[in-house]
């Protein structure tokens, strides 16, 4: 019986493919609030009127491909620990951009974010 549960949570322990799936929605609608809801890019939302929300939303595939890119997996067989740092300086070169940081902890074919820091107050 313990080792049929053993591998029932193996085997439910979701692939870097889901989380990718995952992390591009979740990034996708950070993005989205930040950039067309927030008051310090309310601009962005001024230029491109209403539609501010969907072309940052249909960049989603983007999102996800930076997400696999940036992310590494700790695989502890029966669940997973995510960690994914995206932009600042290893995103584009250069340029200042702000650090998103989420730490996601993947279970049973679920993902839940527990930890989220980023240094935007920096790059205000």
């Amino acid at each position: 019986m313990l080792i049929g549960c053993g591998l029932v949570l193996a085997l439910s322990n979701p692939p870097i493919k889901d989380y990718r799936l995952y992390a591009g929605r979740k990034f996708s609608h950070l993005l989205s609030q930040k950039l067309c809801i927030d008051s310090h890019f309310k601009m962005l939302s001024t230029i491109v009127g209403k539609d501010c929300e969907v072309l940052v939303t249909a960049q989603q595939p983007v999102f996800e491909y930076l997400t696999e890119k940036f992310t590494t997996r700790t695989n502890y067989v029966f669940f997973s620990i995510y960690q994914t740092q995206i932009g600042g300086d290893a995103l584009i070169p250069n340029l200042l951009l702000p650090t998103y940081q989420f730490s996601t902890f993947a279970f049973v074919g679920q993902f839940f974010t527990f930890d989220y820091q980023t240094d935007q107050a920096d790059f205000l």
